[in-house]
């Protein structure tokens, strides 16, 4: 039987995303929940999410695209944030400065310290942001206190554009983030996958099975379940991820594949 860490991103981005994970986790179909803190529906929402800390693991999702930042940083779009990392325009004070403003206010919100970071959008694998998530680990000696996520992503025999979107996202930033986590001996997750166009049209059972299909025992499958939004750009392919997870039919192919979900520090 395969182990899987099945992590729902972006809670606190708005109340039907919220609510949508609320419904899998009262149903144990999810295993590890990642928190936007800077998002206006996190606090308000979020104290229920300790109902769960003893089942999942709960996680920041650190946020520097979206919303509005905790400091008087400047958030990005992830182009422009994508070009700044690369050419090593970004301000290491700045983005250290937000960092620890959004673990502080999971921590404030939630009364305990993160299980996991990993990045919206994966920015927390780009030049520089890596940098500094590794320093702000070291600094406030959580090395063997939580993972990080190791966003490097397995390539599946799903779509074209599936392959061609988990290419880009090694190469900017996860591939190179992957040997530092292994050389600097930070806790993180054995094997990745997740990564999909976010096409609606698209079977997403078929797409998660062919994660399932791809990832280590242990390893860790990000997914972005939601309830309808329509102002929600993937709200789409959203509801589609919490129609098949919260359906008899994900328990079946559970059972068929052989797959369980597990939190990375909670059996």
């Amino acid at each position: 039987m395969k182990r899987i860490i099945l992590c729902a991103d972006d809670f606190g981005y708005n109340q039907m995303i919220n609510k949508g994970i609320f419904s899998l986790l009262r149903n144990d179909r999810l295993s590890a929940v990642s928190c936007m803190t800077n998002m206006k529906d996190f606090a308000t929402m979020a104290p229920d999410l300790k109902n769960f800390q003893n089942k999942i693991d709960l996680g920041l999702h650190f946020n520097l695209t979206e919303g509005e930042a905790l400091t008087k940083m400047t958030l990005l779009p992830l182009s422009k944030l994508l070009l700044k990392s690369h050419l090593r325009l970004l301000n290491a004070k700045a983005l250290y400065q937000e960092l620890t403003a959004q673990y502080q206010r999971f921590v404030a919100v939630m009364g305990v310290t993160p299980s996991h970071i990993d990045g919206h959008q994966h920015v927390h694998h780009l030049p520089i942001i890596r940098d500094v998530l590794m320093r702000f680990i070291k600094d406030n000696q959580l090395t063997d206190k939580l993972y990080i996520r190791n966003a490097k992503a397995m390539l599946n025999n799903n779509s074209f554009g599936n392959k061609v979107k988990t290419l880009i996202i090694n190469q900017t930033g996860a591939n190179v983030f992957s040997k530092m986590l292994r050389k600097e001996n930070m806790l993180h997750n054995r094997s990745f996958a997740g990564v999909y166009s976010f096409n609606d049209k698209q079977n997403y059972r078929e797409t998660f099975l062919s994660f399932v299909n791809v990832v280590d025992n242990h390893g860790l499958i990000m997914c972005h379940p939601g309830l309808q939004d329509k102002a929600d750009v993937i709200g789409g392919a959203r509801l589609n991820e919490f129609n098949y997870l919260n359906s008899d039919l994900f328990l079946q192919d559970a059972e068929q594949y052989g797959f369980n979900l597990k939190a990375y520090f909670i059996d």
